[in-house]
């Protein structure tokens, strides 16, 4: 129905890890469905390796589209604000922690970055619950006009699609590891606030802000 496109958050550094992240990604998606990779060892199938080589395979074009487009979306910002230096760690943990919550709780193989970007969604949602994100309608009667909303709104309602799709859809989607991105993103967010990790302003209160002030 719509497609967000842009964060409206200051960036104050170039994310240029995000970017390496996102062009290795390709360059490895290409490389095993060229056959110069076997995609066997990277599908998400137990307790080994593939806990963290799982988020770089993705199942077809619009899959890795798809993911690496939110990722230079959302990714850009967090990037930019905990630093080049940091972001690939935090991107390597979320792929790991959404990994691990999908083998808990659900156990089916699954490939793609999808819940480690969301993790990256969630510590946007942590930082930044109140910005506004431009998005763009792409039904017909409104095609290509563009609206504003607060991110805890968007980020709530994808939310709700994929508790939605965990509990009652028999789709072959990973909605567990988004879910488990989610929150292990929220998680880190909240941490690095706690610990001081990253930068705390007054003009965009975190969600640990907003909530101790309603």
């Amino acid at each position: 129905m719509f497609i967000p496109y842009k964060a409206e958050v200051e960036i104050l550094v170039n994310p240029i890890s995000n970017l390496l992240i996102i062009g290795f990604t390709f360059l490895f998606f290409i490389s095993v469905y060229s056959g110069f990779t076997s995609i066997d060892s990277y599908i998400l199938d137990g307790f080994n390796s593939s806990v963290l080589s799982h988020g770089f395979m993705h199942g077809g074009w619009g899959h890795i589209l798809g993911n690496m487009f939110y990722l230079l979306l959302f990714g850009s910002a967090i990037c930019s604000r905990i630093g080049n230096a940091t972001f690939p760690t935090i991107y390597f943990t979320l792929i790991v922690c959404s990994g691990l919550i999908h083998l808990i709780f659900d156990g089916s193989p699954a490939i793609g970055a999808s819940g480690a970007v969301n993790g990256v969604i969630g510590i946007y949602l942590f930082l930044y619950p109140r910005s506004k994100i431009k998005c763009m309608w792409t039904v017909i009667w409104a095609w290509g006009k563009t609206f504003s909303i607060r991110a805890n709104w968007l980020i709530g309602f994808w939310f709700l699609k994929d508790l939605f799709g965990a509990l009652y859809s028999e789709a072959p989607i990973a909605y567990v590891a988004h879910l488990g991105g989610l929150f292990s993103g929220v998680a880190i967010g909240w941490l690095m606030y706690k610990y001081n990790w990253v930068k705390r302003t007054s003009n965009e209160p975190n969600l640990a802000q907003v909530l101790s002030r309603s």
